[in-house]
């Protein structure tokens, strides 16, 4: 499963330059995902695979988010991560 299994990139793109409630569609797509993720437990698929899936997923919305909040300075500064984030292990 890849992250376009999660979300569709191009959508949420053109979804957040239009959004008047930016914060809204970044919960939407969480649970979203979220669900899909659920879907794929109970349907059987493993633990290890969807955590792995779940923590690129954060990765790259968070990325999102930061350079949608953060603007041209996102590449000036830093957002580092530790502990289960860090690890890949959400």
């Amino acid at each position: 499963m890849s992250i376009a299994a999660l979300f569709d990139a191009e959508d949420f793109e053109a979804s957040l330059s239009a959004s008047a409630n930016p914060i809204k569609l970044f919960r939407d797509t969480l649970r979203q995902a979220a669900e899909a993720l659920e879907y794929r437990f109970l349907d059987g698929e493993s633990v290890v695979s969807l955590v792995a899936h779940r923590a690129r997923f954060i990765d790259d919305i968070l990325s999102r988010a930061w350079r949608h909040s953060i603007g041209e300075a996102a590449d000036a500064i830093a957002l580092v991560a530790v502990g289960g984030y860090g690890r890949g292990e959400l």
